[in-house]
């Protein structure tokens, strides 16, 4: 039986997927700094055609704040729509509330409750988890920013719980028939830390820059890890993704590079 596909919306990208990612799946997007992974983050979440919810987490930013920068890059009324329909979720309070950052700096108002509250972060993970399981089934999620979770694990927790998480969240994603992107900085973290967390994903796509002559990059993805879907590719031999950004559509691939292979013609 074929499995359910999620589309990405990204027309130029699709096809070449076979309709999309299967549902249920949980997706690193792996990327070097400004190389796309954000990107086809915000263009997924504006171009998906999920009737069920959408839904947003960071761990450190405001609403406003990721709205604005969508706004950039697409129109007006792409950016209004997510505004309006987009279930948000901000953990910044509890994400900071073991560190030095003034309480100040985390509510425009200074109540009793907020200075008194204990600094052990414990509920982060808590209301992340109600969250999700209150709006993640059949829709899309993302994690914003695998990174900074994963750097208030290692600060405050252990590794090793955050890979017990991600594996959970790995499982309950298939009950959940949507898809979760998580988008993690490449190089942040030292290979093999890296490559755990992605061995707890079902996918992993990579986004990089590659240089292509004297003073110009390219950015390009491929999909690193990813069952079912990674042997298609490799039997269309399909090697990588150019991409490129574009004003009011976002993320689209521009050319397919595939491995030239002397043994067929």
């Amino acid at each position: 039986m074929e499995q359910h596909r999620i589309a990405t919306g990204i027309k130029s990208l699709d096809p070449i997927i076979k309709g999309g990612f299967p549902s249920g799946s949980f997706i690193v997007l792996l990327g070097e700094m400004g190389a796309g992974n954000i990107e086809f983050a915000y263009t997924t979440l504006i171009l998906s055609k999920l009737d069920q919810k959408k839904s947003y987490v960071s761990m450190t930013r405001s609403k406003e704040d990721i709205v604005n920068e969508i706004a950039f890059g697409f129109s007006k009324e792409n950016s209004c729509a997510i505004k309006d329909n987009l279930n948000f979720h901000d953990s910044s309070k509890q994400f900071f509330s073991n560190s030095c950052v003034p309480s100040k700096w985390l509510s425009e108002k200074i109540s009793f409750e907020l200075l008194i509250e204990p600094k052990s972060g414990e509920n982060l993970l808590d209301e992340l988890v109600s969250f999700l399981d209150k709006n993640a089934s059949d829709g899309l999620v993302i994690i914003d920013s695998l990174t900074s979770l994963a750097q208030y694990f290692e600060e405050f927790k252990s590794w090793n719980e955050l890979l017990f998480f991600l594996r959970a969240l790995q499982k309950k994603a298939k009950q959940w028939n949507g898809v979760v992107y998580a988008i993690l900085t490449k190089n942040v973290f030292e290979g093999k830390k890296e490559e755990s967390i992605i061995d707890c994903a079902d996918g992993a796509l990579v986004f990089e820059w590659v240089e292509t002559g004297v003073a110009q990059r390219q950015q390009i993805m491929y999909i690193k890890k990813f069952g079912g879907l990674l042997p298609t590719l490799e039997k269309d031999n399909i090697a990588n993704f150019e991409i490129k950004i574009m004003p009011d559509t976002g993320f689209q691939v521009t050319n397919v590079k595939q491995i030239v292979s002397f043994g067929k013609r």
